[in-house]
């Protein structure tokens, strides 16, 4: 058995303790992989009342159990909801709870300097008032070996840009790290859940990963809400994820975008980039609609230089060198073009269109 850790909500830092105290939480760490039975010679507790410092605390059990859906804090609503949370050591992962359990330490999010009493009916709780689902709301879950994390993105139009009631807060990390984590980017707090207002335009969450070993992405089999699309990006590569679908993430520290963003209003060619070029080029297009998707090259002559077949594709923007169409400058044959003036035609379900580019060697 290693040393037992308390949590200094004011220095924001663990310290090392030889002594326990009732209404304080612990970190204890067992190397044997079978769990650890600790033996502490105490009295039974029914009920404790300690202060809380703003921030993340760590607290104590009583000898039963204790609901903890409406914390008794004085003053009240001092404690954020829904923010208390387990450590799940199977999953190397917090868990949130509404029940404080014999024996187990928890941590909770506390807004200012308050007084908490956990397991004595001071009177009668009234129902705390229920906070509605999101409109839209989507889970991310990730897992690697043991170690699994579920995050949850979504979109309100009560919801606003900083932090309100729909988010939720994820703890601090333990006193010793386990290698893995994974959490949206909230200012000062790391969340678990982060809901946006609903826009029309595009809106995106930071996701930071840890993690020594590949990780599994499953997105949740809630719906993408009609005409828009949800896609990753690691800022080089850019994917387009559906409900139900799963990926790889490779290990190492990253920060990754996940976005919702409108799909294109109409589909749209666009100018080739570089242009002028020497030798490759990629061009760039826009479908409001699924379909299937061609490009045919001409010179200034109207004979055929190449067909590029890109098959079925997905409504979307193809824009970033990964998604658009890439161009080598060689004909059918395989021969370099030589240097002048070539017109590109995009032809979709419904839509043709056609642009001009130049090749100079």
């Amino acid at each position: 058995m290693l040393p037992m850790f308390r949590w200094n909500p004011t220095g924001f830092s663990y310290q090392e303790v030889t002594e326990l105290k009732f209404g304080e939480g612990y970190w204890i760490l067992s190397l044997n992989p079978d769990g650890e039975t600790l033996h502490v010679p105490v009295s039974p507790v029914t009920s404790y009342s300690r202060p809380l410092s703003p921030g993340w605390n760590m607290i104590g059990s009583v000898s039963g159990e204790a609901d903890f859906t409406d914390p008794q804090d004085n003053p009240d609503n001092s404690i954020r909801r829904k923010s208390l949370y387990a450590w799940n050591p199977r999953g190397y992962s917090y868990v949130q709870t509404s029940i404080i359990e014999p024996g187990k330490g928890y941590w909770v999010l506390t807004l200012v300097d308050c007084q908490l009493t956990v397991g004595k009916d001071i009177n009668i709780p009234t129902a705390p008032q229920a906070i509605p689902a999101p409109e839209v709301m989507i889970s991310l879950n990730l897992s690697s070996g043991d170690w699994n994390q579920n995050l949850e993105i979504g979109l309100d139009q009560s919801a606003t840009e900083s932090m309100e009631q729909m988010d939720r807060v994820l703890p601090p990390v333990g006193p010793v790290d386990v290698g893995y984590q994974a959490y949206l980017v909230g200012g000062q707090y790391h969340l678990r859940r982060d809901i946006r207002p609903v826009s029309g335009k595009q809106v995106s969450w930071q996701m930071r990963l840890s993690s020594p070993e590949p990780v599994r992405l499953m997105i949740g089999s809630q719906e993408i809400p009609t005409g828009q699309e949800l896609v990753i990006s690691d800022g080089w590569m850019e994917a387009v994820l559906s409900a139900g679908m799963e990926m790889q993430l490779v290990s190492g520290e990253r920060e990754l975008t996940i976005s919702l963003r409108p799909l294109p209003k109409a589909t749209a060619l666009l100018q080739n980039y570089p242009n002028p070029f020497n030798p490759e080029t990629w061009i760039p297009f826009e479908l409001n609609q699924d379909s299937d998707v061609s490009l045919t090259i001409y010179d200034t002559a109207g004979r055929l230089v190449r067909r590029l077949d890109l098959g079925f594709q997905k409504a979307g923007v193809y824009v970033r060198r990964d998604q658009a169409i890439y161009w080598d400058g060689r004909t059918q044959s395989g021969e370099q073009v030589a240097s002048g003036t070539y017109f590109y035609t995009l032809k979709t379900e419904g839509y043709t269109s056609t642009q001009k580019m130049i090749i100079l060697k």
